[in-house]
């Protein structure tokens, strides 16, 4: 949230910089209100490209929820050149049938041989996570960020 601050507060002073100087080279009115208009949309247009890069690499509203899921490991792989995660999906249930899927991201590898374990033994397990209203990319591909797992009993 606080990059839409900064970048709004930069836009508006680009535009006031622009008017202000200006009138000050005593231009015509109109010709004060094309620029003014001709900075503003072009500073818009940077500051969405801006916000759109520092959330990907800074996220946005990381405490934005916490949940739980039980159920079954299907896929654990890691990915990522400069960022290495691990992916993770899961199902609901056993059994082909089984519509009900998840998916979350983790970049702790503390977690990587209890995920595998839990895939090639086929335990049912619960995985606890954080969600992100917008997960930074270096974080994964998902916006729920594996904190935690639990064998479940039974």
């Amino acid at each position: 949230m606080i990059q839409l601050i900064i970048i709004g507060i930069l836009w508006i002073g680009g535009i006031v910089f622009t008017i202000w100087t200006m009138k000050r080279r005593d231009e015509d009115g109109a010709d004060i209100a094309m620029t003014a208009s001709l900075v503003g949309a072009g500073g818009g247009l940077v500051g969405l490209i801006m916000f759109f890069i520092t959330t990907g690499f800074v996220g946005l509203n990381p405490d934005y929820g916490t949940g739980t899921s039980s159920g079954y490991i299907t896929l654990v792989k890691e990915e990522g050149i400069f960022w290495k995660t691990v992916e993770v999906e899961f199902q609901r249930s056993q059994g082909g049938d089984s519509s009900i899927r998840g998916e979350c991201s983790t970049v702790n590898r503390e977690l990587l041989p209890a995920l595998r374990k839990a895939q090639e033994g086929g335990y049912r397990i619960r995985l606890i996570w954080d969600k992100w209203l917008f997960q930074p990319w270096p974080e994964g591909k998902t916006n729920c960020q594996l904190t935690k797992i639990e064998a479940e009993s039974g």
